[in-house]
């Protein structure tokens, strides 16, 4: 690989590159999930793109919907999956150490465990404090490519940084950031509306791992993080998507809460003080929300319950199981919802042949 170097150009405006996207949304849509409903809240129109783009900080959002959902941090992205609070577990170890260099060599060591292999590495590297990833024996799923695999690591240095600030409360940390490396190669001049807009500093590509280098007074930085400090276990990638909002001078406005709350509900989530805590709303704000937007929580929670039923009448699942997943007393309460939802009964939409 060719090395060539730019200097970051933030835009003000940052998407998630496309092969990123396409990976995720295949890692995704055999588990159960409705992909393309969560990530709907999170796309944004650009002039010249074919297709609606996801936006940066919206896809750690919907990395954080959709880990809730699948109970896996690592989003089906590795073999190995990540329980529910891993990236808070390893943050926690990280908190107990005195320097930046040490908590980092402390983040590598729970990263490695966790994934089962020597990935992650600390090192001074020309006077800087390098944390670098080598993924050549990653396991990623086998329909990873090369370019989605990039991408998706393009993203975890997000996710380093993040915790690297976090861990300091050092606001300054950003300006001993000297250089940001990636295994993309730069035959041309790199888009800088993708996630690599989102660096201030230099960004090498063709190297032969992905990696962070912070300036050498780093490495003594002390570790500020208090116990009360620490991000909640359900909280790391929304964190993160603040984050990137933060740095581009931008909070990231819901464009509809209909769908977010319908992809909420399809998946899973059905109380409604749940999704608007999940919102960082109170249910009564959450209401209002809605019914501007000309909807009511009743209704999408019907709405979901339908489509989730048709799903499962439709893959041969009994009815009585099907009522007890959706909360209802009895296979007779939930047959008649099901008429009033849909007009039929569910042994003519099964002998039908509808699909959800």
């Amino acid at each position: 690989m060719t090395h060539i170097e730019y200097r970051a150009e933030p835009a003000s405006e940052l998407y998630l590159d496309q092969a990123t996207h396409g990976a995720l949304k295949r890692a995704i849509d055999n588990s159960g999930v409705d992909f393309d409903m969560l990530a709907s809240s999170f796309t944004a129109t650009v002039q010249g793109a074919a297709t609606p783009k996801l936006l940066l900080s919206g896809y750690f959002r919907l990395l954080d919907d959709i880990s809730k959902a699948i109970g896996d941090e690592a989003l089906n992205l590795s073999q190995r999956p990540l329980m529910p609070g891993a990236l808070q577990f390893v943050m926690a170890q990280a908190r107990s150490e005195k320097t930046l260099e040490q908590a980092m060599k402390k983040v590598a060591q729970s990263f490695n465990l966790l994934h089962g292999g020597e990935f992650n590495h600390v090192f001074i590297r020309d006077h800087c404090l390098v944390y670098e990833i080598v993924i050549d024996d990653f396991p990623y799923p086998d329909d990873v490519s090369i370019d989605e695999q990039n991408g998706l690591m393009e993203c975890i240095l997000i996710l380093m940084h993040f915790m690297f600030s976090g861990l300091t409360g050092a606001e300054g940390l950003d300006e001993a950031l000297v250089r940001v490396r990636t295994r993309r190669s730069f035959e041309a001049k790199p888009d800088f509306s993708s996630q690599l807009g989102f660096w201030s500093c230099h960004v090498s590509g063709g190297a032969a791992a992905f990696s962070l280098s912070y300036g050498e007074g780093a490495r003594h930085r002390p570790i500020t993080l208090s116990e009360k400090q620490l991000p909640k276990p359900n909280e790391m990638y929304n964190l993160v998507a603040d984050y990137v909002d933060t740095r581009s001078g931008k909070k990231q406005s819901i464009q509809s809460y209909s769908k977010r709350v319908s992809g909420l509900l399809r998946n899973g989530a059905m109380a409604e003080t749940d999704i608007a805590n999940h919102l960082n709303l109170s249910p009564r704000s959450l209401r209002r929300h809605l019914e501007k937007e000309g909807q009511s929580f009743r209704v999408l929670r019907d709405q979901a319950k339908n489509y989730q039923a048709r799903s499962l009448i439709f893959s041969g699942v009994p009815m009585a199981a099907i009522a007890e997943k959706l909360g209802y007393a009895d296979e007779r309460s939930l047959r008649r919802a099901f008429v009033r939802w849909n007009n039929m009964s569910p042994a003519r939409f099964k002998s039908q042949g509808q699909g959800s």
